[in-house]
């Protein structure tokens, strides 16, 4: 296991940028208000070891392979537990990891995230 956390909440604004952008923005607990709104909001975790092309990111029981890491997505989720995670489609930025496979329609409190 290189990373889990579990959910606590997702922002009123999330919903918009994935179906827009097949794209969401995760971020640890005690975040602002504002990136809480277009975020989804999760206990602290620990990078316990990189992010790498080819690790598979579990969100419920939805899998996902991870296909390309933007070149912050290690510091930042070990900083910050923050990165965009991009659907189906290419990494644009250095915060983001693109992945692909089943299109997620929407997110759950209480789910389980893991990449390993």
């Amino acid at each position: 296991m290189k990373y889990k956390f579990d959910v606590v909440s997702i922002g009123e604004n999330v919903a918009n940028f994935l179906s827009t952008s097949k794209c969401i923005t995760i971020i640890d607990e005690g975040c602002s208000e504002g990136l809480a709104a277009m975020s989804v909001v999760h206990t602290k975790g620990k990078l316990e070891s990189d992010i790498s092309i080819g690790d598979t990111l579990e969100w419920g029981s939805s899998k996902f392979k991870i296909v390309e890491i933007g070149a912050n997505v290690n510091k930042n989720l070990a900083e910050l537990g923050h990165c965009t995670i991009v659907f189906n489609g290419k990494v644009n930025l250095p915060g983001q990891m693109a992945v692909e496979g089943v299109y997620l329609p929407h997110f759950r409190t209480g789910e389980v995230v893991k990449i390993y």
